[in-house]
């Protein structure tokens, strides 16, 4: 059995949310790196040389802004946790596609440590503003998405996933997916954001079944964009101006497209309160929202000192 035999067996039986991007993702990255190989003949030596391989891997986005880089720490992290948990499984399956697991966390060691989840970076109003005046000059599709992303204080796959029959302009209220808890919820449109997606609805010709954010590439208006094509884009516009010389592998104070939401988090708890604040990012647990009123009371120790 080589490589790509049990990957169309894993993602096949495989039924969560993230599947086909995972299966992109794979196909990617290590389809062409390892596709062809036995996987009774793939060793922990193996995985290692892998790994060095995949820190040294040049992409290129299909974004023709956008410039070529090498994959970050997490990104190879993500790449070979999808590795581990296919031969997890391959161990597990009645048939025994594979004896053992040579990727195990024992021996080839994560690059990123599993507590450092959190972007704690946030914008100040005059960052937010200039920010959003490179990205409409940078992109009218990507100031959309940014403007719709803070002002909704939702995750970015929430956005991708928007369709023009979620929006309610007589409402005034945009519905969205929360995507770690699989439900539907909406947050309130403010004016701004309702004549920003009336203008791209119109001009773009976008029916009720239609996706906000299409891939440009295809036209295809019935299926959503390419997450990674936004992300890419706005990394450009990011690096250039908030992370230079900070390491891809900072993700705690580089400025990404998260930082958005972390923004405007921060925001909530520090104007409305941590339980409104809660609910307007639909936290299940009261703890993930502290981190942002944490982030607040750091914030107020430093303003006592530029007084």
């Amino acid at each position: 059995m080589t490589f790509d035999d049990m990957a169309e067996l894993y993602y096949g039986q495989r039924t969560t949310k993230n599947n086909h991007k995972d299966q992109r993702q794979y196909q990617n990255h290590l389809s062409p790196m390892i596709g062809h190989l036995k996987v009774s003949n793939f060793s922990t030596q193996d995985a290692v040389e892998l790994q060095e391989k995949l820190l040294g891997k040049n992409i290129e986005s299909l974004d023709t802004k956008s410039r070529s880089r090498t994959l970050s720490s997490k990104s190879v992290d993500n790449i070979l946790d999808q590795l581990r948990a296919m031969f997890n499984e391959g161990m597990r399956d009645k048939n025994n596609w594979c004896l053992k697991n040579p990727v195990a966390d024992k021996d080839v060691k994560k690059l990123t440590k599993d507590e450092d989840k959190s972007r704690l970076r946030i914008l100040s109003k005059e960052e937010l503003a200039r920010l959003f005046e490179l990205a409409c000059e940078y992109s009218p599709r990507i100031y959309l998405f940014m403007k719709v992303l803070y002002h909704t204080a939702a995750r970015p796959d929430a956005i991708i996933s928007l369709q023009v029959k979620d929006i309610s302009f007589a409402q005034s209220k945009i519905y969205l997916k929360a995507m770690k808890q699989a439900k539907a919820y909406s947050v309130p449109m403010i004016p701004e954001i309702s004549n920003m997606l009336k203008e791209w609805i119109d001009e773009h010709q976008l029916e009720q079944n239609h996706y906000i954010f299409y891939p440009l590439q295809t036209g295809d208006k019935t299926k959503p964009a390419i997450y990674e094509n936004f992300r890419n884009g706005a990394r450009n516009i990011m690096d250039d101006e908030f992370n230079k010389g900070i390491p891809t592998s900072d993700r705690k104070h580089r400025v990404s497209l998260y930082t958005l939401r972390h923004t405007a988090a921060t925001q909530l708890v520090s104007k409305l309160g941590i339980k409104v604040a809660k609910e307007y990012l639909q936290h299940s647990d009261l703890k993930v929202t502290e981190i942002y009123a944490k982030v607040v009371d750091e914030q107020m120790v430093e303003a006592a000192y530029v007084l």
